[in-house]
């Protein structure tokens, strides 16, 4: 497994950022397409126009040749913002057809894959009405957002368009709210900033910031890591259409028919019904959407090993469904970076993408470990004095 901080400019990366958007983010990776060998001159091209010569040059092709790992299957993986990046590397892998480099499927958690209107806005009340008792907010705010819901005409949209099949159309664009067009139908930034009244957060350390953890991992000593950085992406920033608006996700799914996409059910930043808007807006392998909502139980097995710091989790954790190449998951106690709030949920979708189990609702032991829960009590024990699943 490689962990790779991209573009240049994020986490512990060197160099000055020089990229506009995600198709050059793709050839930034190390897939350099070169259109003339013979007069001793490259040029490189995007993935929408493809050169007679293709081959690849670059970071990915350079450490593939290094550390002798041609031919192995290739299987990208990321979360948030990486729904932008993943799917545009895996595309660029497709473009480039270079058989060192076989691209096997692609996993993304929490991801933004459409328009953030759609993504953050629409799906907002929805969520706090879910976990109102949570959240705690206060009657008469929660009468206004209903109210603001209504007006937006968010509420007609998700009765329209988040529903199972969707409509087989192309959903139409909501206006980004803005100080121009609406600035109260920022439904995102109004609950936010109600819930910090009620459920202040709290700073902490950063991990990465840590000299000794900086020097163990022989990153720069005295970098300042930060989650998100701006200015990876020259200008404005990056205005590349999301992956599942302009067929790159498309091309993913249809080329591996392996693509997974979770969703932790407590993430407001992404929430699930934000994500399977984006997908219902999307056509891939002859239909547009998923045609049943995926409420199939998810089952993470119980196992061994018990810290009280971070529990796993076991058992029925959420549900999945599966449709013409993709999987589509979620976890019911997990937040914005799933894998990190429910490892065994995050490590058992890694089994899937690799082939290792045949789905989300297989109920089996981990493939690297033997045996459930580890109870000391007769109630857990067999005859043969193994534990036994509950």
């Amino acid at each position: 497994m490689i962990w790779i901080e991209q573009p240049v400019g994020v986490g512990f990366s060197q160099g000055t950022p020089n990229i506009t958007n995600e198709v050059e983010l793709g050839e930034q990776f190390g897939l350099v397409r070169e259109t003339s060998r013979s007069q001793g001159k490259s040029v490189s091209e995007t993935s929408a126009n493809l050169p007679p010569i293709a081959v690849s040059t670059g970071f990915f092709k350079q450490f593939t040749e290094t550390f002798a790992t041609q031919e192995y299957d290739i299987y990208v993986t990321g979360e948030s913002y990486a729904g932008f990046y993943v799917p545009y590397i895996a595309d660029a892998f497709i473009t480039l057809q270079d058989s060192d480099m076989p691209l096997a499927g692609i996993a993304i958690n929490d991801p933004i894959i459409g328009d953030t209107t759609n993504q953050q806005m629409v799906v907002q009340v929805p969520y706090v009405d879910y976990w109102q008792k949570l959240l705690y907010l206060n009657e008469s705010f929660i009468e206004r957002i209903h109210a603001r819901q209504d007006e937006c005409g968010y509420s007609d949209y998700l009765d329209t368009y988040l529903t199972y099949p969707p409509p087989q159309t192309p959903f139409p664009t909501l206006a980004e709210p803005s100080r121009k067009n609406n600035y109260s139908c920022d439904q995102f930034d109004s609950i936010y900033e109600a819930i910090l009244e009620v459920n202040p957060c709290f700073g902490f350390t950063v991990f990465f910031n840590r000299t000794d953890v900086q020097a163990a991992i022989n990153a720069p000593v005295g970098t300042n890591w930060a989650q998100c950085n701006d200015g990876v992406f020259l200008g404005s920033g990056d205005k590349s259409l999301g992956p599942a608006q302009n067929g790159v996700l498309q091309r993913v799914i249809e080329y591996t028919n392996n693509t997974i996409i979770g969703s932790g059910n407590l993430d407001m930043l992404l929430n699930t019904n934000g994500t399977l808007l984006a997908i219902q807006n999307m056509t891939w392998n002859g239909l547009q959407g998923l045609q049943s909502y995926p409420d199939t139980p998810f089952y993470v097995p119980y196992h061994p090993e018990y810290n009280g710091g971070a529990l796993s989790g076991a058992g029925i954790v959420g549900s999945w469904g599966y449709e013409r190449g993709v999987t589509f998951y979620q976890v019911q106690l997990a937040g914005h970076e799933l894998p990190g709030f429910a490892p065994g949920a995050g490590y058992r979708s890694l089994e899937l993408l690799l082939g290792k189990i045949s789905s989300l609702g297989e109920v089996s032991d981990f493939t690297t470990q033997m045996g459930n829960f580890t109870g000391y009590t007769d109630i857990y024990r067999r005859a043969d004095g193994r534990a036994e699943m509950f």
